[in-house]
C-alpha cells in the first residue's frame, strides 16, 4: 500500500511540476540578417530563432515581419506549419518546442533596386505562446 501511495504522490508532484512549467514559459526570440550589409538588388535572409528556456514543452506561433517594401521570395522553418502565402514575411503555427529546443524560421527577400545605399532596414520577429498543445 505504501508503494501505491508513493506512486500516486510521485504522479501528483510530476503533474504539479508540469503545470508549473506550462504556466511560466521562458522563450527568447532573436532576429538576424545575412549578409549584414547588402546592396540594392542583393538577396538577404532574415533568420528568427526561438529558444525554449522553460523546464517543460511549449507550443508557439512564430512570425517574421520584413521591412516595408520587401516581399519574401521564399520562407522556411524547422518546426510547425508554415504559411508561405504570408505577404510581409513568414508565419509558422503550432511549433512544438521541448525544453531547450530551438525553432528557426527564415524569410529570404531581394532588396529593391531603388533602396538608397546606407539605408537601415529593420525587421521584426514575434513569438505567440499557445495555451495548449497544437491546433
Amino acid at each position: 500500500m505504501k508503494s501505491l501511495a508513493g506512486l500516486v504522490l510521485g504522479l501528483l508532484l510530476s503533474l504539479a511540476a508540469t503545470a508549473a512549467a506550462a504556466q511560466s514559459p521562458n522563450v527568447s526570440v532573436s532576429l538576424s540578417v545575412s549578409p549584414p550589409t547588402a546592396n540594392p538588388g542583393d538577396t538577404v535572409s532574415f533568420i528568427a530563432r526561438f529558444t525554449n528556456h522553460s523546464a517543460g514543452e511549449v507550443w508557439l506561433d512564430g512570425e517574421i515581419r520584413l521591412p516595408a517594401g520587401l516581399t519574401p521570395r521564399s520562407v522556411s522553418t524547422n518546426s510547425g506549419m508554415l504559411h508561405s502565402s504570408h505577404p510581409t514575411g513568414a508565419l509558422a503555427t503550432d511549433a512544438r518546442l521541448a525544453a531547450g529546443a530551438v525553432f528557426t524560421m527564415t524569410a529570404v527577400a531581394d532588396l529593391p533596386p531603388g533602396v538608397v545605399h546606407g539605408t537601415v532596414l529593420t525587421g521584426e520577429a514575434e513569438a505567440r505562446l499557445r495555451a495548449s498543445e497544437g491546433g
